[in-house]
């Protein structure tokens, strides 16, 4: 009768551990399941980083693209004035595009005109002079000596007479190359001294244009 009653227990015994057994594998199973919904690659979609999106009756897939395009100049060149004057004409206007050689600023050229004539005024008084010397020579030391002074002086007078040729050409501003008038910065009666910004002239050949593309 003891001998029944114990082989019911044990059998008893071994049906409940096999359910708690049952049971651990159902929970661990459930746990897997859930972290790998957690971590599945749908999450990625919250990042914005797809440009596509999904209507809510899932008819189609559309993409919203904008484009925004700017010009990126990387041959501007700053022009600036080599003389102070007053600025007569300005035959430009801002966005104006220019040839090479193309006069863009005249500067009141007076001044510079007066000491051109000036210089060349000079340089032939001192050879007239040696001239002069020449035809009515003297003592020889005497005439070395005035000779040396002269030259001197015809010297001067020819750098003086090319500084003052070169102020007059300064007069004229001139495209030095074929472009784009950018930041223009003077109008005809200003005054300018040497240095003062006039324009700015964006080069042609070395301007390009650059596309930006924004998904949303």
């Amino acid at each position: 009768m003891k001998k029944g009653k114990s082989t019911r227990r044990g059998v008893f015994f071994q049906t409940r551990l096999a359910l708690c057994v049952l049971g651990i594998e159902l929970l661990c199973s459930s746990l897997v399941i859930a972290m790998s919904l957690e971590h599945s690659p749908d999450g990625l979609t919250n990042k914005g980083w797809s440009a596509m999106s999904a209507n809510d009756n899932a008819q189609s897939l559309s993409t919203k693209v904008s484009f925004y395009s700017g010009e990126v100049n990387s041959g501007k060149t700053k022009l600036a004035a080599a003389v102070t004057a007053n600025v007569d004409w300005v035959l430009v206007e801002e966005g104006q595009a220019v040839e090479k050689g193309e006069l863009l600023i005249q500067l009141d050229d007076r001044d510079a005109t007066l000491e051109v004539r000036l210089a060349r005024a000079s340089l032939h008084n001192s050879l007239a002079q040696l001239a002069a010397l020449k035809q009515g020579a003297g003592p020889k030391i005497e005439y070395e000596f005035a000779r040396s002074q002269i030259k001197t002086a015809i010297k001067e007078a020819e750098l003086r007479l090319d500084q003052a040729r070169l102020a007059l050409s300064q007069t004229k501003v001139i495209a030095p190359f074929t472009g784009q008038i950018s930041g223009l910065q003077v109008a005809p009666g200003d005054r300018v001294s040497a240095g003062h910004l006039l324009t700015g002239l964006i080069d042609s050949d070395t301007s390009e244009t650059k596309v930006m593309v924004v998904n949303q």
